[in-house]
């Protein structure tokens, strides 16, 4: 069985192109799936706007913007899982953000009739099911759904655990960090796969815990067979290749301070749209990306050239622009690519 986990979703405008790629028995969604309605408006800005500005009319035409924006983020939701529904079974969870859209304006209201998050109307489509403080099963194995109100209580945790005759194989939440130690010494699973926040996997009282991170920067695909994890790969999007990778090839997929909150990092372009022709540039772009996470761009200018941080700039001859502590880090790992170029030049010279 294979399985293809996001969550928090910040666009879905790649989500078919990667189930396609996949080609998942399962997919698990870890809940905020209207979390991209909240980025496309600036909640602060708005505050001030209406605080400082007096004309009712523009008042009214912000929150026209903002009730659009919602209801496309619903919209959208929806036509994902009927899309997803007839390729495999699909399992959600609810997670904090969709709470947050769950006393929509009276526009929402006015197109839905009733809560944008609706598990009656996930469980009508067919191979879809909502599973919050439920328990479902996938080939013989029992999976466990926890929402952020199922997940953030302790005392719900523990009357579910209790009403618990067997322990659940896989658990799916939406869950904080400082619940999912309890989590898994409460149910014993398997497989933990939890949303909200976290990109990475690690072993937890002897429960393999996956962060999916924030989709579509990044995803899990999760492979069963006969009751045992077979592989857990990790991928996120790398900006200057324009693909998606295997996290394992970056230092931040397994170390445990790094399991902590990502920022969403969206698709800019469609994968492999851009081809490079420097290969050596390639290279050290991919060696100060384990240096740098998340903050390396190739780019183009008459000239192919690394940014990094968005201030320090490397070219074949060494660093060009910048200076301070993040220059000579950058410096230093340049000084190394070339010794192991030259290096590995001469070993093939001498085969």
């Amino acid at each position: 069985m294979r399985i293809l986990f996001i969550s928090d979703i910040g666009d879905w405008n790649h989500f078919e192109n990667v189930l396609n790629e996949e080609d998942p028995d399962v997919l698990f969604i870890g809940g905020d799936v209207f979390q991209n309605a909240k980025n496309a408006v600036n909640e602060e800005l708005e505050r001030v706007l209406f605080e400082t500005i007096p004309h009712d009319s523009v008042k009214k035409a912000l929150r026209r913007r903002w009730d659009f924006l919602i209801n496309l983020s619903i919209v959208r939701f929806y036509s994902v899982l009927q899309y997803a529904a007839r390729r495999c079974r699909v399992f959600v969870v609810r997670g904090d953000h969709d709470f947050v859209y769950a006393t929509p304006s009276t526009t929402t209201r006015d197109l839905f009739g009733h809560s944008p998050y609706d598990a009656r109307k996930i469980n009508a489509i067919e191979n879809c099911r909502e599973i919050s403080g439920k328990i479902e099963r996938i080939d013989g194995l029992r999976l466990l759904g926890l929402g952020y109100l199922e997940s953030h209580y302790l005392k719900t945790l523990r009357s579910l655990a209790a009403n618990q005759e067997t322990s659940p194989d896989i658990v799916l939440a939406h869950s904080e960090n400082r619940r999912r130690r309890i989590i898994c010494e409460l149910f014993k699973p398997k497989l933990f796969v939890t949303g909200h926040s976290g990109f990475g996997k690690r072993k937890m009282d002897n429960v393999w815990v996956v962060g999916s991170g924030s989709f579509p920067a990044n995803y899990a695909t999760i492979t069963i067979r006969s009751d045992t994890i077979k592989s857990v790969i990790l991928k996120r999007f790398c900006d200057y290749r324009k693909q998606y990778l295997n996290s394992e090839n970056f230092y931040c997929a397994e170390k445990e301070s790094r399991y902590s909150r990502w920022a969403c990092r969206l698709c800019r372009g469609t994968p492999g749209n851009i081809q490079f022709q420097n290969s050596t540039l390639l290279e050290l772009a991919d060696r100060l990306e384990h240096a740098f996470p998340t903050m390396i761009e190739l780019c183009h200018n008459h000239h192919v050239f690394i940014r990094i941080m968005k201030k320090v700039i490397v070219t074949e001859s060494g660093v060009v622009k910048g200076n301070g502590l993040v220059a000579d880090k950058v410096q230093k790992i340049y000084e190394q690519f070339i010794r192991d170029l030259l290096k590995g030049d001469l070993t093939r010279r001498r085969s």
